[in-house]
């Protein structure tokens, strides 16, 4: 690196996923490793975020928590935050927050989530991080999920990508 100074002056990415993710093939006998199955690691490190929409659960703000060092200081940012939620419509209602502050609903722009994410229906939600609510170090998205149509499948969301 010529200039170590100008490291931060270069685009950023902080991309939340679910790595290595619980599935019947991968995961370990459920009675040998009951931690493995509460997406926790032997001592107790929260692994794998997935925050489910189950109807029970409707209506009930729940937050991804993320780390990201951009904006911590008030400074304004340029750049894209962006998440899916899977089994859910355009038309759905989803109220967002960060750190507790509302998004306005006309600042998240939504998309039809497309073929080339796990083919999966859903919508991919996305709000310029201008026109987010300040950040810090520990974040938290709050997601509340107010209606949806005839559930077949549980909604969730499960990745968490932001650009600066």
């Amino acid at each position: 690196m010529a200039s170590p100074e100008r490291i931060y002056e270069g685009p950023r990415r902080y991309h939340y996923l679910p790595l290595r993710k619980w599935s019947v093939s991968e995961a370990p006998p459920v009675g040998n490793f009951a931690f493995y199955g509460m997406r926790q690691s032997p001592l107790g490190t929260l692994k794998t975020q997935i925050l489910e929409f189950s109807p029970a659960k409707l209506g009930q703000r729940q937050a991804y928590t993320f780390y990201m060092a951009d904006g911590r200081s008030g400074e304004n940012l340029q750049g894209t935050l962006r998440f899916w939620v899977y089994h859910v419509q355009l038309e759905d209602d989803l109220a967002v927050d960060i750190n507790g502050q509302p998004v306005e609903s006309g600042k998240i722009e939504r998309f039809s989530a497309g073929e080339f994410r796990t083919g999966l229906p859903g919508v991919r939600y996305e709000i310029s991080l201008a026109d987010c609510p300040e950040f810090r170090g520990n974040n938290e998205l709050g997601l509340r999920l107010k209606t949806t149509d005839a559930m077949d499948e549980i909604p969730y969301m499960e990745e968490l990508d932001i650009f600066v």
